[in-house]
């Protein structure tokens, strides 16, 4: 943030912490929160597909004008209690009141949107959101597992959406390991 140079919003760093966290990573910069889950529920699978579209974050930001984000800070720490007591349905209603509060701010791609009605009409998934700037780079679905995973990818691939990864799949972040012992350092 320190290094923006650009007109309108600074970039939050998110991504870069979430990545270098991993797991489904909670973080409150403004109250110094970190703290990465493990995906919890067993009877959902959560399931990423990239719509083909990639939307710069660094072009987004330039005419982003940011809003009161109160409601959408309030369904974060619902979603983090949620995963810390396991429960899935707070999860999932906190969940679509932040998914539904980006919707209204006009965070989300007119694209995107259309693809998440379509998708949040589908009983086999119990909900959608987009990713990525505008949430126009990646669709995340949540599927019960009880319905066939692999037909709900096939349909996904007909409407021109590409599977990347699912909650099984969830990096553990980053991992640094040394490849010289601490004597051989000394003898350096």
């Amino acid at each position: 943030r320190s290094l923006h140079q650009e007109m309108g919003a600074a970039p939050s760093g998110a991504d870069v912490v979430a990545q270098c966290r991993g797991g489904l990573t909670y973080f409150a910069r403004s109250e110094g929160q970190l703290q990465a889950f493990a995906w919890p529920f067993s009877e959902i699978e959560l399931l990423c597909f990239h719509t083909g579209k990639k939307l710069s974050t660094h072009e987004h930001l330039k005419d982003l004008r940011l809003q009161d984000m109160a409601g959408l800070e309030s369904s974060l720490r619902v979603l983090q209690e949620s995963l810390s007591q396991l429960n899935w349905e707070g999860f999932l209603a906190a969940w679509k009141t932040f998914s539904l509060g980006l919707e209204d701010a006009g965070y989300v791609a007119p694209e995107t949107l259309m693809k998440l009605k379509t998708l949040r009409e589908d009983p086999r998934l119990a909900w959608a959101r987009g990713c990525g700037a505008m949430g126009a780079d990646v669709i995340m679905i949540a599927a019960y597992k009880n319905q066939d995973l692999s037909q709900i990818k096939k349909d996904m691939a007909a409407q021109g959406l590409r599977w990347v990864a699912s909650s099984s799949q969830i990096s553990e972040g980053l991992r640094v390991q040394s490849l010289v012992s601490t004597e051989e350092v000394r003898s350096l």
